[in-house]
């Protein structure tokens, strides 16, 4: 059986400096052993993609921010556990007021990043280096850096996921600007008088849709690969199953369910986006639906648990989730916490495999699951080897562990998301969950339970 053993770390690249790149660097440059923390970001600036484009079609690093976009997590559960968002903010907060807020959270390790650098390729160097190769914007400057370990947190909401549709080639070549996916969307301005098909019933699709209908020629168009015949769909919209073909000569459009729709100007795929590790091209594919492939707890990369993973979870609460991982790397690097044999974590991965992978999840597993992955990483964190040189009673940075009103909270998002968006413009007056009718000791009194459910 092959032991992983002690991890011999100094210097560190972190790839991105979004709010998971943010928060490795943070954890990392907590532990003092660390002599070398250097942060690759390709843009000019941090914030990865809470950046906004104005014309994604030009945009050298687009990113899926359009006009209107707010946040689908109440910012006091997006919130990192040391900084909390503005108090006056609204409830979900305005890409705006998140983009203001990562600046604020990354001041103090800023001197670390290297803007305008793109990775171009991580590639293993002899037992347990790696070689890091980088080139500086403007400059045309290729530079080969050798690290002791790498952090992977560019994201996923680069790569869009388009799904193929059967016609779509011709479509497009007659149609060019007809299809297009939510990473090209800004506003709702272009669709005026149109007749639209949103297909995707996630997160960008819901909010989309609530931008269009104003001013779409009704009805708006839904496709929703799970609707059923019963669903019903709210005034203004049609809510269809999945698309079995495009037609272009009649710009017809049919579903599943052998219904037809004629004369349409554009349909726009809010089909989400593919993990994407353009510079990790050798290594098999780490991402599959819900599932990780060869990674210990979402995080180690099996083979050399010096490569990790942070935030690459979907349908979680990223920053907070990146802060618990963030903590486990930086006591693992730092000798502090031990990982499994390879043995072990592999048997990890497959029992992780074998529950998730290869299909979707409801909204309430996606939750428990989320809740079950923070709790278990901060429970793993806290059983590091105290040094009387770190804070916290020489535990060393931690994160926030949720709360019972958290959890409680984190269980009814997509309702309370739902409340928000049903009060229109007057949404932005709202600050508190309970001025949506979401309120935990209320409950807890009306139900006469003491907790919510902890599962898994």
């Amino acid at each position: 059986m092959k032991h992983v053993g002690r991890q011999h770390v100094e210097s560190i690249a972190v790839i991105g400096a979004g709010s998971a790149g943010i928060a490795a660097t943070k954890y990392l440059a907590a532990e003092p052993i660390f002599r070398r923390i250097t942060v690759f970001e390709q843009r000019d600036t941090t914030g990865g993609m809470w950046n906004y484009t104005l014309d994604n079609s030009k945009a050298r690093f687009p990113t899926p921010v359009y006009d209107e976009l707010e946040s689908n997590i109440p910012k006091e559960l997006m919130a990192f556990s040391d900084l909390q968002f503005p108090q006056e903010s609204q409830l979900f907060a305005t890409h705006e007021t998140v983009l203001e807020y990562l600046r604020q959270y990354s001041k103090e390790v800023t001197p670390l990043i290297q803007f305008n650098t793109q990775v171009l390729e991580v590639a293993p160097v002899g037992a347990s280096q790696w070689m890091v190769t980088t080139e500086q914007s403007g400059h045309e400057k290729v530079t080969e850096s050798v690290f002791d370990a790498v952090v992977v947190a560019n994201g996923h909401f680069e790569t869009p996921l388009i799904p193929d549709l059967n016609g779509q080639t011709t479509w497009k070549r007659l149609y060019p600007d007809s299809i297009l996916h939510s990473l090209a969307f800004k506003n709702a301005a272009n669709f005026e008088h149109k007749k639209v098909i949103v297909v995707g019933p996630g997160a960008s699709g819901t909010e989309i849709a609530s931008q269009l209908e104003s001013v779409v020629q009704h009805p708006l168009i839904i496709s929703k690969r799970s609707h059923t015949q019963d669903s019903t769909s709210p005034p203004g919209r049609l809510t269809l199953p999945a698309i079995a073909e495009l037609i272009p000569s009649s710009r017809s459009v049919r579903f599943v369910n052998g219904h037809l729709e004629h004369n349409i100007d554009h349909i726009i795929l809010c089909t989400g986006y593919r993990c994407d590790y353009p510079f990790l091209r050798p290594f098999p594919t780490f991402y599959d639906g819900f599932c990780t492939r060869n990674l210990y707890r979402n995080i180690f990369y099996i083979p050399r648990p010096t490569l990790a993973f942070i935030a690459m979870p979907l349908k979680s609460v990223p920053f907070p989730l990146s802060e618990s991982q963030a903590a486990v790397v930086a006591r693992v690097w730092a000798n502090r916490l031990a990982l499994p044999s390879q043995f072990a974590m592999s048997q990890w991965d497959d029992a992780f495999r074998l529950q998730y992978g290869g299909r979707k999840v409801s909204p309430l597993e996606a939750a428990h699951f989320n809740i079950s992955l923070m709790e278990g990483l901060y429970d793993w964190a806290v059983q590091a080897t105290r040094q009387t040189s770190l804070i916290n009673d020489g535990q060393g940075k931690l994160p926030a562990r949720w709360t019972e009103r958290d959890i409680w909270l984190r269980e009814r998002l997509g309702p309370m998301k739902a409340a928000f968006t049903a009060h229109g413009s007057d949404r932005h007056r709202i600050r508190t969950p309970e001025e949506l009718g979401f309120d935990f000791e209320q409950w807890k009194r009306d139900t006469g339970l003491c907790e919510p459910s902890r599962v898994l």
